[in-house]
C-alpha cells in the first residue's frame, strides 16, 4: 500500500529520563496510540483522495480533523512522558 513508508516508529523510540511518571506499560500504549493513529490517517487520507461522492467526502474530512486531534493527544502525552523519536531534529529553534 505505502510502499518504503514505515509505519511502526517502536524502532526509532526512546525514552527520556526525567519524563512523566508514567511505567513502560503505559509508554508503551502511548506509542501503540501513536502508531494506530497514523496509520488510520493514512488510510483517510488515501479514501479521502479516492473518493467523489459529496457526502463520504464529508466524512473523510471530519475522520481526518478527529484522527488529527487524537493524533495531538498522544504526541502531547510522548512529550510529557519524555519519549523522544530518535532521528527527528526539532527544527522550531
Amino acid at each position: 500500500m505505502y510502499a518504503g513508508i514505515k509505519l511502526c516508529l517502536s524502532d526509532y523510540i526512546y525514552i527520556k529520563r526525567g519524563g512523566l511518571n508514567m511505567d513502560m506499560a503505559e509508554r508503551a500504549e502511548v506509542i501503540a496510540g501513536i502508531n494506530d493513529v497514523r496509520s488510520r490517517l493514512f488510510i483517510a487520507f488515501d479514501a479521502f483522495n479516492n473518493i467523489t461522492d459529496d457526502a463520504l467526502i464529508d466524512s473523510c474530512i471530519y475522520e481526518i480533523i478527529s484522527l488529527n486531534e487524537r493524533y495531538r493527544y498522544f504526541l502531547r502525552l510522548a512529550k510529557e512522558g519524555g519519549i523522544k523519536a530518535d532521528g527527528f531534529e526539532d527544527r522550531r529553534r
